[in-house]
């Protein structure tokens, strides 16, 4: 990954996501910013300042469903290695529209447990991304629904989206609780 970095092609990959008239060119630009997102620090670090995250989230509103899964992916990659980079995604409405493309592709297993694990990756360190709760907030419902949903991946990812919620003030967890189903409370309770 260093030395693809080094090559200088990151911004590069970053630029092709945009060219929406070759959707292969930004599957496989999305997918080789996936594959650096998930290495080190310092490599994640070269996606987000070549400004990946952006264009990223928008592809998933770009109508090419291989596109918009690898921009998930993507993301979820870069959302689980920092808190700023949670924030930044955050604040540009990402969980809103992870949970919109999410919705459009409930019959496809594969896209749910990949937004799933995304957004649990986007509700970690609660303490630490603080004022965030409010991008997540009127998500709660979908989340909770999502504990009926017939895949033990989906439910646990949901259930670690609602461990990493309640590690957060005491008002946040009030909020949390009455979506929270009684079994998932219990397991909850046995992580703590």
């Amino acid at each position: 990954m260093d030395t693809v970095i080094a090559t200088g092609v990151v911004p590069i990959f970053v630029k092709y996501l945009s060219f929406n008239e070759l959707p292969k060119l930004q599957v496989e630009s999305a997918w080789a910013l996936t594959n650096i997102s998930s290495g080190t620090a310092e490599q994640t670090v070269a996606v987000v300042r070549a400004g990946a995250i952006p264009p990223l989230l928008d592809l998933l509103e770009c109508g090419v469903f291989e596109v918009a899964e690898q921009a998930v992916w993507a993301i979820g990659n870069i959302a689980g290695d920092n808190d700023d980079y949670r924030k930044m995604i955050l604040e540009l409405d990402g969980f809103s529209r992870i949970i919109e493309f999410a919705t459009k592709n409930q019959g496809i297993k594969s896209a749910v447990r990949n937004c799933v694990w995304c957004l649990s990756n986007l509700c970690r360190n609660q303490q630490r991304v603080e004022g965030m709760f409010c991008h997540i907030r009127p998500h709660l419902e979908f989340l909770s629904q999502l504990m009926r949903y017939n895949d033990e991946e989906i439910v646990a990812d949901v259930c670690w989206a609602f461990s990493f919620l309640t590690e957060s003030s005491n008002e946040q967890k009030k909020e949390i609780i009455p979506f929270v189903d009684p079994p998932l409370l219990m397991a909850l309770i046995c992580t703590k």
